[in-house]
């Protein structure tokens, strides 16, 4: 089982000033967010991400400044312990072609590994792994990417249905033939509710196992360090799970208990 990492967000919100996003910090303070990789390895994760989440939202050439400053401190942080680096990307639009300016951008960079986490619709989904077909696999870059769905069902019964979408989603992508190079998976949501569910239905939409990365729960129940662990560690034995890590609320000291 591979074990990624968890939320920057999260573990350096004592570095951030009111409004500010944790991917600021690259430019800021390295240092800090070079310590926040660290943690995550020594807290077992053999996958770290950049925190270049909500990138997206800054004008284009502050964007290849942030994404520049963090691809150099993962590959610093990566050169020194036995891990890989993945380049993270935000939902950036419905049409491709809103993601095309900046994949090119990071493979330029060198980064064979790339994630677009916290999708949470249909048409983002589907835009994303068009995109990545144009620019990486037609392109001929061995690279892979993470497309990772942001909401699930808490409740069998919800409506609508995110379960759904994203069987949509893991069908269109298939069938147009844009799933090479290419892995989904789930993070965030509710924590835990639904999580099992929702698994399974993607896994066997998408035909191989899926990233799942919960968040720490809701504002309404938060779910303690131990019990998030024990639920997420027994993904191990899953044969259609293929990583886990964190989101939203959980530092190195949840990947640790995993």
């Amino acid at each position: 089982m591979v074990i990624r990492d968890g939320a920057y967000a999260t573990l350096l919100a004592g570095h951030l000033r009111s409004g500010e996003t944790v991917d600021v910090l690259v430019e800021r303070s390295p240092e800090q967010v070079s310590r926040a990789h660290r943690a995550y390895i020594e807290a077992g994760a053999s996958i770290i991400h950049s925190p270049t989440l909500m990138t997206w939202r800054a004008r284009p050439v502050q964007r290849r400044i942030r994404y520049s400053a963090a691809w150099d401190v993962l590959c610093d942080v990566a050169s020194k312990a036995p891990v890989s680096a993945t380049m993270v990307i935000g939902p950036m639009g419905t049409e491709p072609r809103e993601f095309w300016g900046d994949l090119e951008y990071i493979l330029t960079l060198g980064a064979h590994e790339l994630a677009c986490l916290t999708i949470h619709d249909v048409r983002t989904a589907v835009a994303f792994a068009q995109a990545w077909h144009e620019v990486a696999v037609a392109g001929g870059v061995e690279a892979n990417a993470l497309l990772s769905f942001g909401m699930w069902d808490p409740r069998p019964d919800s409506d609508p249905s995110y379960n759904q979408q994203w069987v949509q989603a893991c069908e269109t992508i298939r069938a147009r033939g844009w799933n090479t190079q290419l892995d989904v998976g789930l993070n965030c949501g509710w924590g835990l509710a639904g999580l099992d569910r929702a698994v399974e239905q993607v896994s066997a939409a998408w035909g191989a196992p899926v990233h799942a990365a919960p968040s720490a729960g809701t504002r309404e129940y938060r779910y303690a360090v131990s019990d998030w662990a024990e639920a997420v560690g027994s993904f191990k034995e899953r044969a259609d799970v293929a990583s886990v890590g964190g989101c939203c609320g959980t530092t190195s000291e949840w990947i640790a208990a995993i």
